[in-house]
């Protein structure tokens, strides 16, 4: 015959399930910590990817970042063209740089608009 057990209060209950909640706490904890060991292979995969993008062109064209990101920008303006037409593309380039020079007003640091004015300020 069976032994029958006591049924379990209320309080009892709460008990062994916070002692169930601790014990798997404390096994995520040792998880991550063993996990925070890692290569840095796996380091540079965890950077943000902008990061990531930004050292693999500094370590391919180290002295020539700026001449690859030309590159990038010409390759985008040339699809755009070809995909949208020369007066859309036209209209875009000015509105990015109309968006660039406002936050560059906010920014404290107006560098197209002082340029756009050298343009038309009167030469001797």
């Amino acid at each position: 015959m069976q032994e029958k057990k006591p049924k379990m209060t209320i309080e009892q209950q709460i008990a062994a399930d916070k002692e169930e909640q601790t014990k798997a706490v404390e096994a995520n904890s040792q998880q991550l910590v063993a996990s925070e060991k890692v290569s840095p292979q796996s380091a540079e995969a965890s950077k943000l990817p902008h990061q990531a993008v930004v050292g693999w062109v500094h370590r391919s064209f180290p002295g020539h970042e700026n001449a690859f990101y030309g590159g990038v920008t010409g390759l985008a303006l040339a699809i755009l063209f070809l995909i949208v037409g020369f007066w859309t593309t036209l209209e875009i380039a000015l509105f990015c740089i109309a968006g660039v020079a406002v936050g560059q007003l906010l920014d404290g640091d107006p560098r197209i608009i002082r340029t756009i004015r050298s343009l038309f300020e009167p030469r001797n």
